[in-house]
């Protein structure tokens, strides 16, 4: 599933790239997803806010979403970072 999310045939499936809030071990999670209205990505919580990933992103405040073969978001450094809907005034 991971070698075809996140492209341009899948478009909507993406890959929310997150690190472990315990391990630091990075992750890659294909959850459904969408452009937000207002900006970023709509990704619902089909499994609720107990997800792992859902946790991680939470614990961490930011994470680094793929879709249609683009990156949203950076991993550290300089660029705007991919947050939280609601949180910090983050739109997706």
């Amino acid at each position: 599933m991971l070698r075809i999310a996140g492209g341009r045939h899948l478009p909507v499936v993406g890959i929310v790239h997150h690190r472990g809030r315990k391990t630091g071990r990075p992750y890659a999670t294909p959850p459904g997803i969408r452009p937000a209205a207002a900006g970023g990505f709509a990704m619902p919580l089909t499994f609720g806010e107990a997800a792992g990933w859902y946790r991680n992103i939470v614990a961490a405040g930011w994470c680094v979403v793929t879709w249609r073969g683009e990156h949203d978001g950076r991993e550290g450094g300089d660029g705007a970072r991919a947050r939280l809907a609601g949180r910090d005034g983050g739109g997706g």
